[in-house]
C-alpha cells in the first residue's frame, strides 16, 4: 500500500527526536565519565562534572540542532520528489507498472489500480499470464522476450483481465531497465486503453459484412466510375454477375464493348449528362457476359463528386424474361406471375435498423427506422407490427429462418399481400448479431395464380367435354403427371396418383402395349414424336380405343431429352363413326355401281320393248302385205300392246320410287278385304307360274269377311312384287302365299311369300332392299327387271306403319314377311303424306 506524505512526516519527526535524545545522553555520559576525568583529573569532583556537563550541553545543542535541520530538509526534499513523481504517473489515462527482473510487479500507478482493480501486492501473487486473455498470451510473451533480449522498447496490443472477470483492450509500450552494472533489471510498462478503437474497428468490419450480405441478399452489385482515369471499379458481386475477374477494374473501352450495340449510345449519353449536371440516372441495359451470355441489368448511378460517379447494378434478366414470356403467352394463359425485386432490410439484436435497400424504402416509405428499443415504429398497423416482431424474436432466439405470407396493412391504410422471410446473420464472433428481412409483394402473383387456376379449371372442363387428357413424364425423376381427365379415362382414383410405366402398359391390350413401348423408347432415344391408336382393356369400361400422342422434351441445349409430354383421348366413337362412314362409303360405292348397272339394265329394259313397239308400228304403217293380213296385224298389235304394258310397268316403278323417296306418295286408309286381295293376286300371277311349271298356293287363316283399315292398292302392289319376284327366281318347286292374324298387345297382320328358288347369300340378303339392287349384275341379265320392286315394297310397308323382312339361304329359297298393324275399325281416316327417307 502507498504511504501518505503526512503520515511519513510525523513518523520521521518522532524518529529524529528519539535519535537526538539518545545521542545527547550518550555523548554527555562518555565525556563526563571517560574523556574529561582522563584528561582533567580535577573533573572527578561532582560539581566540576556538573559544570562540564552544562558547558558541553551548551556547545552540543546548537550542533545537534543544525544536524536535525539538515536532516529535515533532506526528508522534505524526498517527499517533494515523491509527490512530483506521483503526480506525473497519475496524470492522464496511462496505466504504468514496474516489473522486476523476476517478472514480478513491484509497483503500479493509481490509474492502473482504478481501471483494473489490481494492486501491486495482488499482482505479485497472480502470474501475469493469468491477467492476459488466453488468445493474447503468446503475442504478449513474444514482445516481452524481445524487449528484454534486445534492450529496446516494444509495443503489444492485448486484452488484460480486470478483477471482475471482464477484459480491457490496452496498447502497451514496454521499456527495459538495467542496474548499475548494465544488467537487465526488469522493465517499465506504460499502457493505453484502446477498447474504444478496437470496438470501432469491429463495428467497421461488421458494417462491411452487413453491406456485402445486403448486396448478396438483394443481388445488388456496386460500382464506382472515375472519369479522369476512364475506368470502372466494380464490387465483387458485380464482377461475378458480369463474369469478370474479381478485384480488377474495368476500362471504359472494355465496358463499352460489353454493352449491347443498341444501348451503347444511350448509356454513354446518360453518363455524360450525369458528369456535366451532377444528376443521377437509371438505365436498363443489356450486357454480353463471358460465361452467362446476354444479360439485362438495371444501373442506378449518382455523381458523388467532380469526375466520379457511383451506383448499383442489378441483374434483371429473369424479370425481363418473365415479362417477355407473359407477353408471348398472354393469349393462352391470360395471366403471368410478374417477378418483382425483393425488399431487403437488416436489423441488429435490438431491432434497430442497420441497412435497408431501395426497394424496401419504396415499399415502406413512411418510417425512418424499423424498430426502436422499447417502442414500435409506424410502418405497419399495430397487429401486423406485433406479428413481425414476434417472428423476428424467434429468429434472434436461434430458431433459424422464419417465413410466412399473408395480408398486411400499412399504417397509411394501404393493404399489401406479402411473402416474407427472416433469416439470422452472424457477427465476426460467430454469434447471431441480427436478422435479414426479405419481403416480396405477391399480390400480382396471387392474382395470376387465381387466373391460372380458373384457366386450369376451364381446361379440365374442356378436356372432360372433349374426352382428351394430358400427361407428362420426367426422365430424371421418373415422375408421371396426369390431368384429371386421364384418371377418368382409365377409371383410376386420383388419390392414388399417377401410376408407373408398368401399370400403363398393363392397361392396354398386348399388341397395343408393344407398339406403345416401342414408340416411347424411340422418342426418348431419338427425340421424336408419335401418334398411335391403342386398345385398352379396362374392366369397368370394356375395350376402348385411345388416341395416344407424345413428343420429346429437350433441355436448354436443345439436344438432351429430359422427358415426354402428350395427350390421350378416347376416340372409340370416332373410330366407330369412321367405320360406319367407311361402310356407308362402301355402300354408296355399291349403290353407284348398282345405279350404273341399273341404268345399263334400264336402257336394255326400256330399249327392248321400245324397239319392238317402234318396229311393229313401222311394219303396220309401211308393210302392205301385213296390212292385208288381219292375223299378222292383230299379232303385231298384240306385240305392241304387250311391250307397251311392260314399258309402262318399268316407268311406273321408277315414278313410284321417286315419289316415295321424295315424300310425295300418299297412302289411303280404307276398309279392305285382305283375303280377296290375296286371292286376286294369286289368280293374276298363276298363269305365268304355270308356264314355268310352278304352283302358286294361298294359305289364309284370316277371319272370313274381316275388313282391315289399310291401302288396298299399295297392299296389292307389295304382294304382286313379292309373288312376282318369287316366280321369277324360282325354276322348280312352288310359291306359297300365306296370311294370318297374330294376336298380342297389338294385333298384327302377317303376310308371307315363300319360294323354293335360287335363294341369296348373306351378303346379297344385306342389300336386297336397296334401290337398284339385285343379287348381282348377272341376276339382272338372267332374270331381267329393274331391281326397284323390293325397295318400293319396303318403303310402302313402312308408309303403312309396318315392316318388310327377308330370310334366305342360297340354293334353298327365300321367305319374305310383311307385317302390318291389324286395324279393324271400319272408319275412314284422312290420307297421310309420307316423310322423306
Amino acid at each position: 500500500m502507498a504511504v501518505e506524505p503526512r503520515q511519513l512526516r510525523a513518523g520521521n519527526a518522532v524518529l529524529m527526536a528519539a535519535l537526538w535524545l539518545i545521542g545527547g545522553v550518550a555523548t554527555v555520559e562518555l565525556l563526563s565519565h571517560v574523556v574529561f576525568p582522563w584528561l582533567f583529573p580535577v573533573f572527578t569532583n561532582a560539581w566540576h562534572r556538573t559544570a562540564s556537563y552544562a558547558t558541553l550541553a551548551v556547545v552540543a545543542l546548537p550542533v545537534l540542532a543544525l544536524i536535525g535541520r539538515q536532516h529535515r530538509q533532506t526528508i522534505e526534499g524526498f517527499h517533494r520528489r515523491a509527490q512530483i513523481e506521483r503526480a506525473l504517473t497519475n496524470t492522464g489515462d496511462d496505466l504504468i507498472l514496474h516489473v522486476d527482473h523476476d517478472g514480478l510487479v513491484t509497483w503500479a500507478n493509481e490509474n492502473f489500480t482504478r481501471r483494473t482493480g489490481w494492486t501491486a501486492e495482488e499482482m505479485r501473487r497472480v502470474p501475469w499470464r493469468e491477467r492476459v486473455h488466453p488468445d493474447d498470451v503468446a503475442r504478449c510473451a513474444a514482445v516481452r522476450e524481445t524487449c528484454l533480449a534486445s534492450q529496446t522498447s516494444g509495443t503489444a496490443v492485448y486484452r488484460t483481465r480486470r478483477t471482475d472477470g471482464s477484459y480491457l483492450w490496452v496498447e502497451s509500450v514496454m521499456a527495459p531497465l538495467v542496474d548499475d552494472a548494465g544488467r537487465p533489471d526488469g522493465f517499465i510498462s506504460r499502457s493505453r486503453d484502446v477498447s474504444r478503437f478496437v470496438a470501432l474497428q469491429e463495428e467497421l468490419r461488421e458494417q462491411a459484412d452487413r453491406m456485402r450480405l445486403a448486396q448478396r441478399a438483394g443481388k445488388v452489385g456496386v460500382w464506382e466510375a472515375i472519369a479522369a482515369e476512364e475506368r470502372l471499379l466494380p464490387s465483387d458481386l458485380m464482377s461475378e454477375m458480369l463474369g469478370l475477374p474479381i478485384g480488377e477494374p474495368i476500362p471504359f473501352d472494355q465496358w463499352k464493348s460489353m454493352l449491347h450495340p443498341d444501348d451503347r449510345e444511350r448509356c454513354a449519353e446518360a453518363f455524360r449528362l450525369a458528369m456535366e449536371r451532377g444528376s443521377a440516372y437509371r438505365l436498363t441495359i443489356r450486357i454480353e457476359t463471358r460465361d452467362r451470355g446476354l444479360r439485362w441489368v438495371l444501373l442506378d448511378a449518382a455523381v458523388i463528386r467532380e469526375g466520379r460517379a457511383a451506383g448499383t447494378c442489378i441483374d434483371v434478366t429473369e424479370q425481363v424474361q418473365q415479362q417477355e414470356k407473359y407477353a408471348r403467352s398472354e393469349s393462352t394463359l391470360l395471366a403471368f406471375v410478374e417477378h418483382a425485386p425483393v425488399a431487403v432490410a437488416m436489423v441488429d439484436l435490438t431491432f434497430r435498423e442497420l441497412l435497408v435497400s431501395r426497394c424496401w424504402q419504396e415499399r415502406f416509405p413512411s418510417p425512418t427506422s424499423l424498430w426502436q428499443p422499447g417502442s414500435m415504429s409506424t410502418m405497419l398497423a399495430p397487429a401486423d407490427e406485433a406479428r413481425w416482431r414476434e417472428a423476428l424474436t424467434r429468429v434472434m432466439a436461434g430458431e433459424g429462418t422464419v417465413a410466412d405470407e399473408g395480408h398486411l396493412r400499412r399504417i397509411d391504410g394501404v393493404d399489401l399481400w406479402l411473402r416474407w422471410e427472416f433469416r439470422p446473420w452472424l457477427g465476426s464472433d460467430g454469434e447471431i448479431a441480427g436478422a435479414v428481412l426479405m419481403v416480396e409483394d405477391i399480390a400480382q402473383q396471387r392474382r395470376v395464380e387465381r387466373e391460372l387456376r380458373e384457366i386450369r379449371a376451364m381446361l379440365e372442363e374442356a378436356q372432360a367435354f372433349a374426352r382428351v387428357g394430358s400427361w407428362s413424364f420426367d426422365l430424371a425423376t421418373s415422375a408421371v403427371r396426369w390431368s384429371r381427365e386421364v384418371f377418368r379415362l382409365f377409371d383410376r382414383d386420383e388419390s392414388l396418383g399417377a401410376p408407373d410405366y408398368a401399370w400403363m402398359l398393363g392397361a392396354y391390350e398386348p399388341e397395343s402395349a408393344e407398339r406403345l413401348d416401342a414408340a416411347v423408347r424411340r422418342a426418348l432415344a431419338e427425340g421424336t414424336s408419335y401418334e398411335l391408336h391403342l386398345r385398352t382393356r379396362i374392366k369397368s369400361q370394356g375395350t376402348r380405343v385411345m388416341s395416344g400422342r407424345g413428343r420429346a422434351v429437350f433441355a436448354a441445349d436443345g439436344r438432351t431429352v429430359v422427358g415426354l409430354v402428350g395427350t390421350i383421348a378416347d376416340v372409340t366413337g370416332e373410330v366407330e363413326r369412321e367405320a360406319e362412314l367407311r361402310r356407308a362409303r362402301e355402300a354408296a360405292d355399291r349403290g353407284n355401281r348398282a345405279k350404273s348397272e341399273f341404268l345399263a339394265s334400264m336402257s336394255h329394259e326400256i330399249r327392248t320393248p321400245m324397239t319392238a313397239i317402234l318396229g311393229y308400228a313401222e311394219l303396220l304403217v309401211a308393210d302392205r302385205e301385213m296390212q292385208s293380213d288381219p292375223a299378222r296385224v292383230r299379232a303385231a298389235a298384240e306385240t305392241v300392246r304387250t311391250n307397251g304394258k311392260h314399258l309402262l310397268a318399268i316407268i311406273n316403278d321408277i315414278l313410284d320410287l321417286s315419289k316415295i323417296e321424295a315424300g310425295k306418295l300418299e297412302v289411303e286408309h280404307l276398309p279392305t278385304n285382305v283375303g280377296a286381295v290375296l286371292f286376286e293376286v294369286q289368280h293374276l300371277l298363276e298363269p305365268s307360274a304355270i308356264t314355268k311349271g310352278l304352283s302358286v298356293t294361298l294359305a289364309s287363316s284370316l277371319p272370313p269377311n274381316q275388313l282391315f283399315i289399310l291401302d288396298p292398292i299399295r297392299l296389292r302392289q307389295i304382294v304382286v312384287n313379292l309373288v312376282g319376284n318369287a316366280i321369277k327366281f324360282t325354276n322348280s318347286g312352288s310359291v306359297q302365299l300365306e296370311a294370318a292374324l297374330i294376336e298380342g298387345p297389338t294385333a298384327t297382320l302377317l303376310i308371307r311369300v315363300r319360294d323354293t328358288g335360287i335363294g341369296m347369300s348373306q351378303e346379297q340378303l344385306a342389300r336386297v332392299f336397296g334401290a337398284f339392287e339385285q343379287g348381282d349384275a348377272s341376276t339382272a341379265r338372267r332374270f331381267g327387271g329393274t331391281g326397284l320392286g323390293l325397295r318400293i315394297s319396303l318403303r310402302l310397308a313402312e308408309l303403312m306403319g309396318g315392316k318388310l323382312e327377308a330370310q334366305s339361304v342360297s340354293g334353298q329359297g327365300s321367305l319374305f314377311s310383311l307385317s302390318l298393324p291389324a286395324v279393324t275399325q271400319v272408319a275412314r281416316r284422312p290420307a297421310v303424306r309420307t316423310q322423306p327417307a
